[in-house]
C-alpha cells in the first residue's frame, strides 16, 4: 500500500477452496452517522450518558427497545425526511421506499431485497410487480391462471407467497417453495444448493439444480405447470441477484435505528450528523461538554493534524446533497463550532468556523473562548 504495508488478495474461488470466509464491511458510514448523532444529543443533554458507549447505545438504540409502529416515523421515511437512510439512499432505494411505502420492519426488509432483483426475459422489474400486486392482489391470481394453475395448486402457493404479495423476495422464500412435497420435495441440503447457486450467481450449479428440481418434482407426480411457474417466475426472478432474510433484516434494523433517531429527537441532529460525516467534517473538539466529562478523548496530535485538512469538494458535495431538505446557514460568530453545528432553535445547520479559508485553529480557539460578541468592535 502507499504506507508500505504488504497485503495479499486472493481470487474468490481460491478463497472458497481453502475455506475462506467472506465478510461484508458496509456499515461504517451509517454507524458513523448514528454515533455522531448520539454525540450531538449528548452534547445538548438530549440523552443521558450511561457510563460507557455500549450501555448508552443499549438504552436508546438496542433493537429490542426501538419503536416499530409509529406511523409518523414511517411517514418520515416515505417523505425522504430520513436523510441517507441506510441502503435506501440511492435512486433505486428511494424509489423503492416511495413505491412500496413500507410500514413494518418486515416490509422494510422486503423492500431491501426486492429493489435488488433484476428483470428476467422481458418480465417486469420485480419491484414494479410487487407494487402492482400489493395494490391489487387479484393480478397475482391472474398471473397464476395464465400458467394454468388450478385452485388446488394456488392453495399450495398461498401460504408461502400471499404474505409476500406473490413475489418470492429472498433466498429463504424460494428454498421453502422447493422443499414443499407438493412442488419438488427438496431436502434442506438440496434447497441450500439452490440458495448458493442464486447467491453466488453460478450458472453451472443453477443448471444442475434445475435438472434435479424437475426430476424430483416429476417423480412426485406434481403438475408440470406448477413446476414451471415456481421455477420460471419465482426462482428465476432471483437468478441475477438475491439476498438472505438474515441480510435484509440486519440492514433494515440499522435503517430503523436511524428512523427512530429522526422521529424521537429534533431531526436537525440526524441531518447535521449526515452532513458532517459526508463532508468529512467531524471535529472532536466540537463536543466541549463530552471532552470535559471524559466521555470523548481527543485524538493525539498526529491524528488531529491529519484530520485538519478540509476537502472543500467533499464539503460542497455534502451541502449540495442536503439542499432542499434543510437550511445550511452561514457561520455564526457566537454559535458555530469548528464543524457543522445543529441549531435546534432555528431548525438549521450552521456552517463551521473551521471551514472559513485562511483561518487557523489558534484563531478559531480564541474566537470560541471569548464568546459571545455583541459588535464588530467587540
Amino acid at each position: 500500500t502507499n504506507r508500505g504495508i504488504v497485503v495479499s488478495a486472493y481470487d474468490l474461488k481460491d478463497s472458497e477452496q481453502i475455506g475462506g470466509l467472506k465478510y461484508d464491511m458496509l456499515t461504517v458510514a451509517a454507524l458513523d452517522k448514528i454515533h455522531a448523532t448520539m454525540n450531538y444529543l449528548l452534547e445538548d443533554d438530549a440523552i443521558v450518558w450511561q457510563g460507557n458507549l455500549r450501555d448508552t447505545y443499549n438504552k436508546y438504540l438496542l433493537p429490542s427497545i426501538l419503536e416499530f409502529d409509529d406511523r409518523k416515523m414511517w411517514q418520515n421515511l416515505w417523505d425522504g425526511e430520513v436523510n441517507d437512510a441506510f441502503q435506501f439512499d440511492t435512486m433505486v432505494g428511494s424509489q423503492a421506499v416511495k413505491l412500496i411505502k413500507p410500514d413494518s420492519i418486515k416490509e422494510l426488509a422486503i423492500a431491501n431485497t426486492i429493489m435488488r432483483l433484476m428483470a428476467q426475459d422481458n418480465m417486469d422489474l420485480p419491484l414494479d410487480t410487487f407494487v402492482k400486486y400489493k395494490k391489487d392482489i387479484s393480478q397475482w391470481y391472474h398471473e397464476m391462471s395464465l400458467y394454468g394453475l388450478s385452485r388446488t395448486e394456488v392453495d399450495i402457493l398461498e401460504p408461502y407467497l400471499l404474505p409476500l404479495y406473490g413475489v418470492a423476495d429472498s433466498q429463504e422464500a424460494v428454498m421453502l417453495l422447493t422443499m414443499d412435497e407438493k412442488i419438488a420435495g427438496f431436502t434442506l441440503n438440496e434447497a441450500n444448493s439452490l440458495r448458493k447457486a442464486i447467491a453466488k450467481k453460478d450458472p453451472k450449479v443453477l443448471q444442475s439444480t434445475k435438472q434435479m428440481y424437475y426430476e424430483k418434482g416429476t417423480s412426485l407426480g406434481n403438475n408440470p405447470f406448477l413446476l414451471d411457474y415456481v421455477w420460471n417466475v419465482q426462482i428465476m426472478r432471483q437468478a441475477g441477484y438475491s439476498f438472505s432474510i438474515l441480510h435484509t433484516m440486519a440492514y433494515s434494523t440499522i435503517t430503523l435505528q436511524q428512523m427512530n433517531l429522526v422521529a424521537q429527537f429534533p431531526p436537525i441532529y440526524w441531518k447535521t450528523a449526515c452532513l458532517s460525516v459526508n463532508a468529512g467534517a467531524i471535529n472532536e473538539e466540537d463536543y466541549y461538554n463530552l471532552v470535559s466529562q471524559g466521555i470523548i478523548e481527543l485524538s493525539d496530535e498526529d491524528d488531529m493534524r491529519s484530520s485538519k485538512k478540509i476537502q472543500y469538494g467533499k464539503v460542497a458535495s455534502a451541502i449540495g446533497k442536503m439542499r432542499g431538505t434543510i437550511k445550511v446557514n452561514q457561520p455564526d460568530i457566537n454559535l458555530s463550532r469548528m464543524g457543522f453545528t445543529p441549531n435546534v432553535k432555528e431548525n438549521e445547520i450552521l456552517y463551521g468556523i473551521k471551514g472559513i479559508t485562511r483561518l487557523g485553529d489558534a484563531v478559531i480557539h480564541e474566537i470560541i473562548l471569548n464568546r459571545p460578541y455583541t459588535s464588530v468592535q467587540d
